[in-house]
């Protein structure tokens, strides 16, 4: 396979595995939401919200991170990675293996959240959103651009994202102390 084919290739699959955290995190909040209705609409709606987190894991979540890291993997290999690519394969690799880790950590709680309800509130569910958000700036980033001077605007524009998502946390905290 040549280089385009399988940079296109992980752009697909790590969009579609960010795709499938957003909608984790989503489906945490409903979890916590679900939990101030009645005890009967709270029974359908949590096993509803566990079943769906289990599909959207097994059907989304796993597939997409492994493909997107062989991807990733495969480029490495590639007699065409050496020299300046190198770099941003290893920045790509290391924002993949970050990416899984967040992906670990999301489905280890929502095993806990099998027996118990959830701990944190749907606030801070919206403010852990912001963490694949921020990842895939910067993934995007390292997609898109290979010069150094790109690294900086990549990380300007993380910076910019982090402060406007702080603005906007604080904005939505004051209007919805919940």
């Amino acid at each position: 396979m040549s280089y385009e084919l399988l940079k296109a290739l992980h752009i697909v699959f790590t969009t579609l595995w960010f795709s499938g955290l957003f909608g984790f995190f989503w489906l945490f909040i409903l979890h916590r939401n679900a939990m101030a209705e009645e005890p009967a609409a709270r029974d359908v709606l949590v096993s509803q919200y566990r079943t769906m987190r289990r599909g959207l894991a097994a059907g989304v979540l796993w597939p997409c991170a492994l493909l997107s890291l062989a991807t990733v993997a495969a480029v490495l290999w590639l007699p065409s990675a050496a020299g300046p690519t190198q770099t941003w394969l290893a920045a790509k690799a290391s924002l993949n293996l970050l990416m899984l880790l967040l992906q670990i950590a999301l489905v280890a709680h929502s095993h806990k959240l099998r027996h118990a309800a959830p701990t944190l509130s749907a606030w801070l569910y919206r403010a852990l959103m912001l963490v694949p958000l921020a990842l895939l700036v910067g993934s995007s980033f390292l997609d898109i651009q290979l010069s150094p001077f790109s690294w900086m605007q990549g990380a300007g524009a993380l910076f910019a994202l982090i402060g406007l998502s702080a603005l906007l946390l604080s904005y939505l905290r004051r209007k919805n102390p919940r």
